[in-house]
């Protein structure tokens, strides 16, 4: 990563963990990872990025301390300075944030965009009766659907109806960002137009790639709102598609406890060892809403008290050894750490 991105990842008041923020970008979902990506407030990159190179991030890293915009206590955790605050927020100020992240956790991404990068230039060659082209080169049964998709819509209003969303589409990208629209319309592949790709993209508006992969994500995720705001002809390209950040193994231990079903009774039913069933409920509170957490059927009441009386203030800051030290008692760390998701829920 770039050192401009990398900056936007840090925390004036917060120290973090670049191997945190580096396993969230790439998708690595252990309970670590997703806990710290939410206390990052992150969580909506996570995947969106298919690899990372330490030793660049390293660089950068290097290159921001040199420079007096990240210090670090202990080469663990950084933080920014007052003096990289400030260019983070200029940075924020000069480039595009993204707004539709949420999408990219319940959608399959990368299908959709194989599918819609197909689906227009099948409409736009169509539109020129050219039946001699390369078409973008797409995963087999992918390019199967947009095959049916194209004999479903075939007439003499497709064109029509692809260039009206698309134009009202890039329009409401320039709302949000003046250069937005125009990376949404070279994104796409037409009739003697092949697009331009992220490197070249980047040139264009002066900005590194990171930063224009995740302009690309967000329009992908725009994309996929309107066209689950309002049924259109590319409606039918999100057929299953839709995706979860949590396994379906995991989905199932979390309904077997919302039926009130105790540890042993999950591993029995879902053939799972205790700490796998753990792992599970601690990733699913991660990412549902607190009042959906059964987070009673855990924590008792005389845990619960004694949480609050111990654990107060910044969930950062806490100390896991601080409750038996203080209580002579030992407390599994499954219930530290779902105290501490509790906790961060807490104003939602």
């Amino acid at each position: 990563m770039d050192p401009q991105s990398l900056l936007l990842f840090l925390s004036l008041r917060q120290p973090r963990r670049i191997r945190v923020i580096e396993n969230v970008l790439v998708g690595h979902k252990t309970v670590s990872n997703l806990y710290w990506g939410m206390r990052y407030g992150i969580l909506d990159y996570l995947g969106a990025l298919k690899s990372v190179n330490k030793q660049t991030d390293q660089n950068a890293l290097q290159q921001l301390i040199n420079n007096g915009d990240v210090i670090t206590p202990d080469y663990r955790e950084y933080s920014l300075t007052p003096r990289g605050y400030q260019k983070a927020v200029k940075l924020r100020n000069k480039w595009y944030v993204p707004k539709y992240l949420k999408y990219h956790l319940n959608y399959d991404l990368p299908r959709f965009k194989a599918r819609l990068l197909l689906a227009v230039q099948v409409a736009s060659e169509y539109s020129y009766h050219n039946r001699n082209y390369y078409p973008v080169q797409i995963d087999y049964r992918d390019a199967e659907f947009v095959k049916q998709w194209f004999y479903h819509y075939r007439d003499h209003y497709l064109t029509k109806r692809c260039y009206q969303f698309l134009v009202n589409a890039f329009q409401q990208f320039n709302q949000l960002d003046p250069t937005l629209g125009w990376q949404a319309a070279n994104l796409l592949v037409g009739h003697n137009d092949p697009g331009q790709t992220l490197d070249q993209q980047g040139r264009k508006l002066h900005q590194p790639v990171t930063e224009m992969l995740f302009r690309q994500l967000d329009i992908l995720c725009a994309f996929v709102a309107m066209l689950n705001q309002k049924n259109n002809v590319f409606s039918p390209l999100l057929f299953q598609l839709r995706n979860s950040p949590i396994s379906d193994s995991a989905i199932r231990t979390y309904q077997l406890a919302q039926q009130h079903c105790h540890f042993n009774q999950i591993c029995n039913i879902q053939r799972l060892r205790l700490s796998t069933v753990k792992e599970h409920l601690l990733g699913v509170a991660v990412f549902i809403k607190r009042a959906s957490f059964p987070y009673q059927a855990f924590i008792s009441e005389p845990m619960m008290k004694s949480l609050n009386q111990l654990y107060q203030g910044n969930p950062d800051k806490w100390d896991y050894s601080k409750y038996q030290s203080v209580t002579g008692q030992h407390l599994d760390f499954f219930y530290f750490r779902l105290f501490q998701i509790l906790r961060s829920k807490q104003h939602e």
